[in-house]
């Protein structure tokens, strides 16, 4: 159960990128507030892991996460909106808190930035992100927000505005891989 917990909290992830030897202009990416993804995302918390793969819609106001068997079973389903986050879990076991952070707080004991995912999974973190770094089209590379480190291993192509392919997050011990199978906007 809690590692399926640090699995839904994740929902992000890190990479790297190969720098450039010229310098190269910073791209700025553009955030979509309407998307769908389907995600492999595993989760290491000191000597504790867990995997699972997702599906993902993403709203201005709302969220519905769907945690998969390898059969494609639904393990469980990590909602939220204006009126809170509730995870529902087969056998009909129900949790809920007023927020997403608050939620996965209270699953793993440790602050999660599940809000942010949405911004991070499209390489377009929020004003409080520093940029480490940039790969050589000049899209984020290597980021940090509110404590976390965020690297984009790879995107889907060499193009500006290319969806993430795979990112990585670290806080502390707290390690979560996120590999983007499919990617639409809508």
């Amino acid at each position: 159960m809690r590692g399926l917990a640090v699995v839904i909290a994740s929902g992000v992830v890190f990479g790297c990128a190969t720098p450039s030897s010229q310098p190269v202009a910073e791209v700025q990416r553009t955030q979509v507030n309407d998307f769908q993804l389907e995600a492999r995302v595993s989760v290491r918390d000191g000597s504790r892991s867990s995997a699972t793969s997702i599906f993902w819609s993403h709203r201005p106001t709302a969220d519905e996460i769907d945690f998969l068997a390898p059969t494609g079973q639904v393990m469980g389903r990590l909602e939220s909106s204006a009126a809170g986050a509730v995870l529902q879990l087969p056998g009909g076991e129900r949790r809920s808190a007023p927020t997403l952070d608050a939620l996965a707080s209270e699953l793993f004991g440790i602050e999660v930035p599940v809000s942010r995912l949405s911004r991070w999974v499209q390489a377009a973190p929020g004003t409080a992100a520093r940029r480490l770094r940039s790969d050589q089209t000049g899209r984020p590379a290597l980021i940090s927000e509110g404590g976390w480190v965020v690297e984009y291993v790879s995107y889907a192509d060499e193009s500006a505005q290319a969806p993430v392919r795979r990112l990585e997050a670290r806080w502390g011990e707290v390690q979560i891989q996120m590999i983007v199978d499919d990617w639409s906007a809508r």
